[in-house]
């Protein structure tokens, strides 16, 4: 059994966090139904401060978690536990069958969000195994990732100008985001490091040892002040660092685009944004 200290050792953590945390196992640790516990989100990441709240996963048994589902009770945010003011828990609901399908087939969001996790108790045998397979970078696909997130770059570069030429800012706005989205997607996935939705995704590639080394503050001047140049200089900039052909690009982002997009529905994929 792992004491709360030895599972939280490292992070840094506010005196209120750890009191919180302390209620968390005390809650959750008596109840038959409630195989573990884990703590995750910005504090686990290292990402958190001192008004941060408390992010946890709570693995139940397979009966328990069928009930939630048919009860729509997945998610839980309270304030019951904290001991902070404005502080709360958010917890999730899971069961082993969940984290070993996310082992084998989870986007990169779903694997992150165990990336780093502590294991506040368990009486689990199988949990750590199965969060190690959860929190690796998947192999399995990455070239054609690579590929598909260099062809939504190239496209979404084309939709911004199209965007301007219709004077739309609707597609202009859309467009920006995703541009800046895949721009990051490519400089993870070069680094094998995984995608961890948007929220943190900046914040992600700040920390990758391999990206153009003025990146994050094109970004920043591209969503300041955004204009086609800067726009067709961030894309090529990202693209050349990470040595695609620009001509290979240019004659198959289309399809890629088609492919990982529009038609995601009729291969039964995930789209590109959440792989």
């Amino acid at each position: 059994m792992t004491s709360l200290e030895e599972a939280v050792a490292g992070l840094q953590l506010w005196p209120h966090h750890v009191e919180t945390l302390r209620n968390v196992v005390d809650r959750f640790e008596p109840d038959p139904t409630v195989l573990a516990v884990l703590f995750g989100g910005s504090l686990a990441h290292g990402y958190g401060h001192e008004t941060s709240d408390i992010d946890l996963v709570v693995v139940v048994t397979r009966e328990e978690m069928a009930r939630r589902r048919a009860t729509l009770e997945l998610t839980h945010a309270s304030d019951e536990l904290a001991t902070y003011e404005g502080g709360y828990t958010d917890a999730k609901f899971v069961d082993l069958d969940f984290l070993r399908d996310v082992a084998a087939r989870g986007s990169e969001p779903a694997r992150w969000a165990y990336d780093g996790a502590r294991v506040l108790f368990s009486r689990e045998p199988e949990l750590a195994e199965v969060l190690t397979q959860v929190a690796t970078y998947p192999e399995e696909g990455h070239e054609e990732r690579v590929r598909s997130f260099a062809a939504q770059l190239a496209a979404w570069r084309w939709f911004f100008r199209e965007g301007v030429g219709k004077d739309n800012a609707y597609v202009q706005t859309t467009a920006l985001a995703k541009l800046v989205l895949f721009a990051c997607r490519l400089t993870l996935a070069h680094n094998r490091t995984l995608y961890p939705f948007h929220k943190w995704v900046l914040r992600v590639v700040e920390d990758v040892p391999d990206r153009p080394a003025d990146l994050l503050e094109r970004i920043d001047a591209l969503l300041a002040a955004p204009d086609q140049d800067q726009v067709d200089s961030l894309a090529s900039t990202v693209l050349e660092h990470f040595g695609h052909d620009p001509a290979e690009v240019d004659r198959t982002w289309g399809t890629r685009f088609l492919l990982d997009t529009e038609l995601t529905w009729q291969r039964g994929g995930a789209p590109v944004d959440d792989l």
